[in-house]
């Protein structure tokens, strides 16, 4: 009778287990309380290792961060202009009558600053401020730059950064403090001194030669007469070119930071930092304290011997160890931490290492564990040589084989196979699908390197006819709607503007479906990308507004915008996207109205980062029937099929606008009922940025359009005759000085010989194009020290990633062609914003 393979496993197993059980009764341990004891202090002292390890990233982190601050310091330092870089000092740190100096509010409260861009949560003090140098006001400069961006950079590791000199300047970054830094702005008084304090004197290069990273012992904040705050400071010293600047710092909490470090894994365990020379600087008892206590240190210092433990720590010599007879009944076990001169020490009672009810049952266990033992080793034996070895052999037959091993490999499968039992069966079934899969894998494939050649040759031929077909479209277009418009501007009869008139809706009208086409080409292939600049939502809004405007008045039609006053202000994200869902919607309601009203309104809600943008489009037109929504963000679908013929359209709008709400991480849906309207209502996720209010941005927007009474002087180089016609014909109805160039060699040349405010830029041309012209432009305004001139993109290429190559090159807007009047005199006005200090330059200065 043949045995199975389990029952062979089985009576092995159980004849080894009674056997070995009788016998391992005999057996008796000796000194298995000793041996535990030491695999246990030896675990011990590994784990305080790891977590003495794991605490020192804190101060590695400190270091690191220091460390980064010195290079950009000498990085700033260097750059910077000393006669600039005085003057702005002066300006940001002004002299008091006191004789310090002292930060203006808004680098506490956020501003722009010069050299450096946004600015906030900044607070200083410099004492004998009149006695400052140049060199001083352009290194104390520097470090206030390296502050300000290592402070935000660093703020959700460390709530500060610190910048101190050595005779008694002192630079914080700290937004979150409750104290809003008004004592060093503010209340400090003249005689204020720190450089007596132990963070002073240990950065001195006499005491501290080797520019270590020093932490100093347990104190409060320098402002704070009332003792609270427990905490130690950990600084860097600075120094440039040999010499010494002062030091960079930052402060941990002991209620903060350091209640984690006295968090004990077990409950037995207490955990505590003490120093090399003895002090008590984190213990469990002080990890929620918040007031100052000498007393409570000194009994916790003398209750825990931490200055003879650090006596033993410095005679043994070691970085980690056990610590044995301090007390009679504790083990210590320490390990150094990397940074500070510190040691992670943890106690535990020396009773738990032998439990009596352990040493009652271990001679049980022992036989047990002892015949358990040998029977897994009887298992592994018989399972090798019954079941893993064939199972290997199956394995390097049927997987990869390398070395040339494959024959050898074979041979023993084929041994195995014409095995009776379940192991043979099993390589016989493997050799037989090993066959009918190797067919099957060879002719698939086959059929995916073909399927996947022709799906790539297919996504780079639509791809190119896209970039090809949008700019032939564009460029005789531009030309129609060009011409057009500036025949709109001549004197007609009726029944001639109304050819005009249906020229341009006609042409307007096409270039919108190319637009949603190629828009919704990109969102389908996951190439749409969102920009991140700084907008003014109340411009937003006003400009979709007067975009539709005139169509609302042709049609008797009421168009009105509502700003929540919440809402108004600046946004970082992508206006161009957002301006293009209003308008999809805005436009959608005045083609389906005839009488009454359509009113867009924006709210917020959230703060930070969690900001929300809410937007409603209400119209009083046709309205939708019930049955017709599921599909109304659908790409080419409308309502029914009589919409479409009476109305016209392609039905790719909505369904662009929920793409681009879904990427801005929102959400569209609508409300509506047949002959009572509908309104869209969409938000967004938007990061607010520095408010501005709407009388403030009309005083800017006037006193960039009013900086001169001589008309503009534009250059634009196009080396299509028809599109200069357009141009020329735009320009004159603005009322511009324009000089015209035939490409970029031309228009660099007219750059060179004359003083333009604006400079309109095609891209395709002969000899030099647009792009290599732009450059060339820029290169020589680095090398003569001249102002930025605007140069704005005016091409058929309008692709996102042809817009974002033109940008780098260094222009500052792009028109798509066909080139409208509102879109050019907006591009134009954004660019004289921007020359005049624009909007960033009235909120560095609020």
């Amino acid at each position: 009778m043949r045995l199975s393979l389990t029952t062979k496993l089985l009576g092995g197993i159980v004849a080894t287990i009674v056997v070995l059980a009788a016998i391992a009764t005999f057996f008796a341990i000796r000194g298995f309380s000793a041996q535990h004891e030491a695999l246990f202090a030896a675990d011990f002292e590994k784990a305080v290792e790891n977590r003495a390890e794991q605490e020192s990233n804190l101060f590695r982190d400190i270091r690191n961060a220091h460390l980064a601050a010195d290079v950009n310091l000498e990085r700033k330092a260097a750059a910077l202009d000393p006669e600039q870089a005085a003057a702005l000092f002066d300006r940001y740190f002004p002299l008091q009558a006191d004789g310090t100096r002292r930060s203006l509010d808004i680098l506490f409260e956020g501003g722009r600053v010069e050299t450096i861009g946004e600015v906030y949560g900044v607070g200083a003090f410099f004492a004998n401020g009149a006695a400052l140098t140049t060199e001083d006001k352009v290194a104390i400069w520097a470090a206030f730059e390296v502050v300000a961006e290592s402070g935000q950079a660093l703020f959700g590791q460390f709530s500060n950064f610190i910048f101190a000199t050595p005779n008694n300047g002192l630079m914080i970054f700290g937004p979150t403090r409750s104290d809003r830094l008004a004592y060093y702005r503010k209340e400090a008084p003249a005689d204020f001194s720190f450089s007596h304090l132990e963070m002073s004197q240990m950065m001195l290069p006499e005491n501290n030669p080797q520019g270590a990273t020093r932490c100093t012992e347990l104190t409060t904040l320098l402002s704070d007469s009332n003792g609270v705050e427990l905490m130690t400071g950990c600084y860097t010293p600075v120094r440039v070119d040999g010499r010494h600047l002062g030091s960079w710092g930052v402060t941990v909490k002991v209620s903060g930071l350091f209640r984690r470090a006295v968090t004990a894994d077990t409950a037995d365990a207490t955990n505590m930092i003490i120093t090399a020379d003895g002090r008590l600087i984190a213990h469990p008892e002080l990890a929620d304290a918040t007031q100052t206590d000498a007393e409570k240190l000194a009994a916790l210092s003398g209750e825990i011997e931490a200055a003879a433990i650090s006596a033993r720590i410095r005679e043994s010599g070691a970085r980690s160890g056990i610590i044995r007879n301090l007390q009679s009944d504790q083990i210590i076990a320490y390990s150094a931490m990397e940074g500070p001169d510190w040691y992670y020490v943890v106690t535990r009672p020396r009773s738990t290492l032998t439990a009596a009810a352990f040493r009652t049952v271990r001679p049980l266990l022992f036989i047990w564990a002892a015949s358990g033992l040998a029977a897994i080793m009887v298992l592994i034996v018989l399972s090798r040589r019954l079941v893993l070895n064939p199972v290997k052999r199956l394995a390097a037959r049927y997987g990869d084989t390398v070395d040339g091993a494959g024959e050898v490999e074979h041979s023993a499968a084929r041994a195995v196979e014409e095995r009776e039992d379940e192991i043979g069966q099993l390589a016989r079934a493997l050799r037989r699908r090993e066959v009918r899969v190797s067919d099957t894998l060879a002719t698939l494939e086959q059929r995916v390197a073909e399927r996947t050649s022709e799906i790539q040759k297919a996504n780079a031929a639509k791809s190119e006819f896209l970039a090809h077909m949008s700019h032939e479209i564009r460029t005789p277009m531009n030309g129609v709607l060009g011409m057009a418009g500036a025949l709109e501007q001549t004197s007609l009869d009726g029944r001639q503007k109304q050819i005009v008139s249906v020229i341009n809706q006609s042409g307007r009208a096409l270039m919108a479906v190319i637009d949603d086409i190629l828009d919704l080409s990109k969102v389908e292939a996951g190439k749409l990308t969102l920009e991140r600049t700084v907008f003014q939502l109340g411009d937003l809004l006003d400009s979709v507004a007067d975009l539709n405007r005139e169509r609302a008045e042709q049609k008797g039609l009421a168009l009105s915008v509502s700003l929540s006053d919440s809402a108004d202000g600046d946004y970082l994200g992508d206006p161009t996207r957002l301006r293009q869902i209003l308008n999809n919607l805005v436009s959608n309601a005045l083609k389906f109205t005839e009488q009454g009203e359509i009113a867009i309104s924006a709210d917020r809600t959230g703060e930070g980062a969690d900001t929300t943008l809410h937007f409603s489009v209400r119209d009083t037109g046709v309205g939708i029937k019930p049955d017709a929504r599921d599909t109304l963000f659908t790409a080419f679908s409308q309502a029914d099929a009589s919409t479409t013929r009476k109305y016209g359209g392609t039905g790719l709008g909505l369904a662009i606008c929920k793409q681009l709400c879904e990427r801005m991480g929102g959400s569209i849906s609508v409300d509506s009922a047949p002959g009572e309207g509908a309104e869209f209502r969409f938000h967004v996720m938007m990061e607010p940025r520095c408010e501005t209010g709407r009388e403030q941005r009309n005083m800017t927007r006037e006193g960039a359009m009013s900086s001169s009474d001589r008309p503009l002087r534009v250059l634009a180089a196009d080396d299509h005759p028809v599109n200069r016609m357009v141009i020329e014909a735009l320009m004159e109805a603005a009322g511009v000085e324009l000089t015209m160039a035939e490409n970029g060699v031309a228009a660099v040349e007219a750059w060179e010989n004359g003083e333009f405010d604006i400079v309109l830029m095609d891209i395709q041309m002969p000899e030099m194009d647009g792009i290599d012209a732009t450059r060339e432009i820029r290169r020589k305004e680095a090398e003569r020290g001249h102002g930025r001139t605007p140069i704005i993109a005016l091409t058929a290429n309008a692709m996102t990633h042809q817009v974002s190559e033109y940008l780098e090159a260094g222009m500052d807007d792009h028109v798509a062609k066909p080139v409208s009047a509102a879109a050019l005199s907006d591009a134009m006005q954004r660019a004289l914003e921007n020359g005049s200090g624009g909007e960033d330059e009235v909120r560095a200065s609020a």
